[in-house]
């Protein structure tokens, strides 16, 4: 006889979509393509942006700018790691199905030619095909629901630091004189990311010892309030509390944890690998660099890929030179640059304000251009097959197709004799812009042919 049951006693809430629980694996086999693919596309956008941004900026606006990048990052490669995980899963659930179609009744142990202990104990392992193709299911969809967590974590990381750099501006721009930003900026961040700490570790501690009622619990209510909107939790609450309620909340929070590791080391080591500080080769007798020797393309603007962005390299247009006139252009790089103008030109007005800047405000005299960009153009010593190049004069230019910022000189190539010429460009270190006594130039050979 079934028990009475209760009218008071309401069933489980469903929602309208229950039905389609069973189905899952069509939307997220869709959605996992259809991503995946954008997001091998928004990689190298995202790279190529930000080191266009980053090469504007000097100090801690760059620093931000990498933070920017490598948070944002690792949402791209986050994603597309638990979406190729979940497409692999999915490809492999597909073969346990197919073959499930063929052989319904699976391993069929008493035809298999194997030991006895082996059987056994593959028996115990292996289990029914059924119940292999149900948790391969059950974990395709786990798979989905925690790459979109880990996402949005990263994605808080993001937002939070903007709001964190948005008050450290004003605050520095309004309340001290454009100074102390970095400070604000970590005095901000440090206040959100405490705050969560500090709300969760009372409540976890003091809140069965306090009436929820009473002064006390009604403060610790009104933190922890305020700790769940400014944290992740907010987005992603029901996806973390799920699973971290229905599975072991240390094995979840040391997933997550090993998770975001592997992704940032990851993508920090993709970072350096790009630039060269981590190699994987046998090319021992080539060159780490072809900065001083050898034909380096990004000194080429005709064998620059479309996507290159100008950082710091000198360039000329060609490898060889067919036309009457050579032109040098030298990036702008507002991090060695802006202190050693600063030093060798004291009396020089800024222009505008680092950072953000609203209007365009009034435009500079010729005289205070021609001073800035002769200045700047003095802090580099270039010499053509030998012979030092004193009266070159500069104009300010931004290239085509990165629109980098930098100076450009024309030269006569006319008379130059058919064969191999070089190029020398000494430019200032990082260490000569942070006033090491004992800094010594970059020095770039750029060689041609006419």
């Amino acid at each position: 006889m079934e028990p009475e049951r209760d009218p008071n006693q309401k069933e489980p809430l469903k929602s309208r979509f229950s039905g389609l629980h069973t189905r899952t694996y069509e939307a997220e086999l869709l959605i996992s393509g259809a991503v995946v693919f954008g997001l091998f596309q928004l990689g190298p956008y995202l790279t190529r942006n930000f080191e266009a941004i980053s090469s504007r900026l000097g100090g801690h606006q760059r620093m931000l700018a990498l933070l920017g990048q490598t948070y944002l990052g690792l949402v791209i490669y986050s994603l597309i790691g638990a979406f190729l995980l979940h497409l692999t899963m999915r490809a492999f659930w597909i073969g346990l199905l197919g073959l499930e179609s063929v052989y319904p009744k699976g391993v069929r142990w008493s035809r298999l030619k194997a030991g006895p202990a082996f059987i056994d104990h593959a028996r115990k392992k292996v289990g029914p095909l059924s119940a292999t193709i149900e948790h391969l299911d059950d974990l395709c969809s786990l798979i989905f629901s925690f790459g979109f967590m880990i996402a949005m974590v990263f994605v808080y990381s993001v937002v939070i630091m903007l709001v964190s750099a948005v008050a450290g501006f004003f605050v520095s721009r309004i309340f001290l004189g454009g100074d102390w930003f970095p400070q604000v900026f970590w005095a901000v961040f440090g206040t959100i990311m405490g705050l969560q700490i500090v709300a969760n570790s009372l409540d976890r501690l003091l809140g069965t010892r306090v009436k929820s009622d009473g002064l006390a619990g009604r403060i610790l209510g009104k933190l922890v309030a305020i700790a769940w909107a400014v944290s992740p939790n907010r987005w992603n609450g029901q996806i973390q509390l799920t699973l971290a309620s229905n599975t072991s909340n240390t094995r979840m929070s040391a997933a997550i944890l090993i998770v975001m590791l592997t992704l940032g080391f990851g993508f920090i080591g993709a970072m350096l690998v790009r630039q060269g500080a981590i190699r994987f080769d046998s090319l021992v007798y080539f060159p780490n660099t072809l900065r001083e020797s050898g034909v380096d393309p990004q000194n080429y603007r005709s064998l620059r890929p479309s996507t290159f962005v100008d950082r710091r390299a000198p360039s000329i247009q060609s490898d060889v030179i067919e036309g009457p006139y050579l032109k040098l252009s030298i990036p702008y790089d507002p991090r060695r640059y802006n202190p050693l103008i600063r030093e060798q030109c004291p009396d020089l007005e800024e222009f505008r304000p680092s950072g953000i800047v609203f209007g365009r405000g009034e435009p500079p005299s010729e005289s205070a251009t021609r001073e800035a960009v002769d200045c700047l153009a003095s802090l580099f010593s270039i010499e053509l097959d030998g012979r030092p190049l004193t009266d070159l004069t500069f104009d300010f230019t931004r290239e085509p197709g990165s629109g980098r910022e930098a100076i450009a000189t024309y030269f006569p190539a006319a008379e130059l004799e058919t064969g191999r010429h070089e190029l020398v460009v000494l430019a200032p270190s990082r260490e000569m812009a942070e006033g090491e006594p004992e800094a010594e130039a970059i020095k770039y050979v750029i060689p041609f042919w006419r």
